[in-house]
């Protein structure tokens, strides 16, 4: 039997989706061509979040066949509705002879284009999204239900998401699970590999001294609410002896500094921005890790690169894997966004007295994370592929 040939329109090339598309090249029921709208950082672009320009150093290209497509907006930026604009969608698709079309998401111009085009060739389209809310009001909310109604099959990555799509109105029988997964076995590379390394690592961040380190991840930005960990960490560092590492750059380290100055907060460390190759150093230096964040966390693959090193994890209730990879005090805490400073200094103070804690709770992370892999994720993504290409009930 022919594979089914599977379109997936991406705006540009992202480092946590290059595995998964390899895994999809080696899968003998797809057929997968991944077409993407801008290069993005691909040759290093600036980043507004980390406020820096950012080139991964893993390899976004090769090993999946692949295109891009001429982007013609006059501001080009595929964080921007209008800054994706690819009219050259829709002859790829016309003369692509493709079975299914796979969208990441409904934002930007390029993917009402493509939507257009599908329903034009009656090609079924699979949605994969990280929306948490439904937004049940205005013109939007109508756009989105209208959609919603339309689509072959959505692929949820979490509960969260799963119940996103729920309340647009998609039954059941068209839900497929693919989940939000990192390289898993990337990351438990390098945790072999740095393996007994810890104290070199921590002295390489200026860690000295044997306490607990804790670990935020991500971009110093105010949705992530590092100033509120920071001032948790406070708390705790006045009664246990610990150290706390942000792992980013943002527009917030200033004031960062400048809090754990005034304050005289001790053992306070600013890593700057590691990429790929360099972040695992962190996890591995670390012993509790923590995403504090506020508001619009559709999920956190930090939390699951985090697990992959046996971490205990700390999120916020606002943290959108919280329901499916965090278990209430079996491998860490969901606290209180609007109330981490308090809430948070308690789930962390927890950890930081009882290392006998910290290790079984990092056991339950690995555990947990082992069922969120690439291979799973792409089982979910072949399985919808055929159900609603039809060639599912053919085989």
């Amino acid at each position: 039997m022919m594979p089914v040939r599977l379109a997936a329109l991406i705006s540009h090339p992202i480092q946590y989706f290059a595995p998964l598309y390899r895994e999809l090249a080696c899968r003998p029921e797809i057929a997968l061509t991944v077409i993407f709208c801008t290069r993005g950082s691909l040759a290093g672009g600036f980043d507004s979040g980390f406020g820096r320009t950012i080139q991964w150093d893993t390899p976004l290209l090769g090993g999946y066949s692949s295109r891009f497509i001429k982007n013609i907006s006059l501001r080009p930026d595929p964080q921007r509705f209008w800054g994706v604009v690819n009219p050259a969608v829709v002859g790829v698709l016309r003369r692509g002879k493709f079975d299914v079309l796979w969208l990441h998401g409904y934002y930007g111009v390029s993917n009402w284009l493509a939507i257009a085009t599908a329903r034009s060739l009656h090609l079924p389209i699979l949605l994969r999204t990280e929306t948490t809310k439904s937004d049940k009001q205005g013109a939007a909310h109508l756009v989105k239900a209208g959609l919603m109604r339309t689509i072959a099959g959505g692929l949820y990555i979490g509960s969260r998401n799963r119940a996103s799509y729920e309340a647009f109105g998609v039954p059941e029988q068209r839900m497929h699970f693919a989940p939000y997964s990192v390289d898993n076995r990337f990351f438990l590379r390098q945790a072999e590999l740095l393996q007994g390394q810890r104290l070199q690592l921590r002295r390489r961040f200026g860690i000295v001294g044997e306490g607990p380190c804790i670990l935020f991840g991500g971009k110093l930005i105010a949705k992530k609410q590092p100033q509120a960990l920071l001032r948790a960490f406070q708390a705790v560092r006045a009664k246990h002896a610990c150290t706390l590492l942000f792992a980013g750059e943002g527009e917030l380290r200033p004031a960062l500094e400048a809090q754990a100055g005034d304050g005289q907060i001790p053992d306070v460390h600013f890593a700057g921005f590691l990429n790929q190759t360099e972040i695992g150093a962190a996890y591995a230096c670390a012993d509790i890790f923590v995403l504090p964040s506020l508001y619009d966390e559709t999920w956190g693959l930090v939390v699951n690169e985090a697990m992959n090193f046996a971490l205990p994890v700390v999120v916020s209730d606002a943290v959108g894997c919280a329901d499916d990879l965090v278990r209430q005090r079996e491998n860490g805490f969901v606290v209180s966004a609007s109330r981490f400073a308090s809430e948070g200094a308690d789930a962390i103070a927890a950890l930081v007295a009882d290392a006998e804690l910290r290790r079984a709770y990092g056991a339950r992370s690995r555990a947990i994370i082992a069922e969120w892999d690439v291979p799973r994720t792409a089982d979910g993504i072949v399985a919808a592929a055929l159900a609603v290409s039809g060639a599912a009930s053919v085989r």
